[in-house]
């Protein structure tokens, strides 16, 4: 699936990944939200017989989910910074439906290939918050091209 649904899903732009800088208002914003926000955070629970994409079993990670009442306002900053930059990006108007959270992973830790949703997740944004001795070679991003080609979203500065 992972390989077929990419290149079944419509074609906004050429490859269908971009990687750009968050932009300093909204990435000081998360920093400090984040650092406010983490003391609350929480082991993130997986089933272990269907969800494959982490290895939680193995290594767990932390969230701290913007779905709280007192995290409204960070939830409202982060879909005001990113949703008419994703439109423009992408040339048409947007449905948002999701956001998360924060998730913080540590060593050993494995975030497998996997797809997002096709049938509320068409376009969708990963953004790196904050990272403590972290090996981009070790722990890459890798994305799915329409092309069936894998690619690294390198590090940008």
């Amino acid at each position: 699936m992972r390989l077929q649904q990419p290149r079944s899903l419509p074609r906004f732009t050429r490859k269908g990944f971009k990687v750009v800088p968050t932009g300093p208002e909204l990435q000081e914003f998360l920093l400090e939200f984040y650092h406010k926000a983490k003391a609350a955070r929480r082991q993130e629970e997986f089933n272990h017989w269907g969800q494959t994409q982490v290895n939680a079993h193995a290594a767990g990670h932390f969230f701290v989910s913007l779905l709280e009442p007192e995290h409204r306002e960070a939830y409202h900053k982060v879909v005001a910074h990113m949703k008419p930059r994703l439109e423009k990006w992408v040339g048409v108007p947007l449905e948002f439906t999701s956001l998360y959270g924060m998730r913080e992973y540590y060593g050993g830790a494995a975030l497998r290939h996997h797809v997002d949703r096709p049938e509320v997740l068409i376009v969708s944004t990963t953004i790196s918050v904050y990272q403590e001795g972290f090996d981009h070679k070790s722990w890459p991003v890798e994305v799915i091209s329409y092309d069936g080609r894998t690619y690294r979203a390198e590090r940008l500065g």
